[in-house]
């Protein structure tokens, strides 16, 4: 690993070494797997996107709501810090809801899973994944 100003800090190791083959491949699977269902919501949230490099292909014209345990990998100004096991967000609140390699670092997955389905709007996409 590179030491970098994340260097120490909790978080991906994705944020200190975002050129490293594995974090490439791991977009490219997340999108060829997960892109066709993104669509172009008005509203999506990305939940523990600390991971920039793996959530690049999430871009889009609408808002794009980013969220981690964190603050390190999050845009200042533009990410909330927060947990996913208590989301900050009304009901219903995006189209896309996103979790990659997420919910099994949280203590209570059930929990973890309510509030992701919580915030998801009627008729939305909830993109997870985990790791193998």
């Amino acid at each position: 690993m590179t030491a970098g100003p994340l260097a120490g800090q909790p978080g991906s190791s994705s944020l200190r070494q975002p050129d490293y083959w594995w974090y490439r491949v791991r977009a490219r699977l997340l999108e060829t797997v997960l892109g066709t269902y993104l669509g172009e919501p008005a509203r999506s949230l990305d939940v523990g996107s600390a991971d920039g490099p793996s959530v690049g292909w999430m871009a889009h014209g609408g808002q794009r709501v980013t969220l981690d345990l964190f603050p390190g990998g999050l845009t200042p100004g533009e990410g909330v810090c927060g947990s996913a096991t208590a989301l900050p967000f009304r009901d219903d609140a995006f189209e896309v809801v996103a979790a990659f390699d997420v919910v099994e670092h949280c203590a209570d997955e059930a929990l973890a899973l309510a509030e992701l389905v919580r915030v998801l709007a009627p008729g939305g996409r909830l993109l997870l994944s985990v790791p193998t």
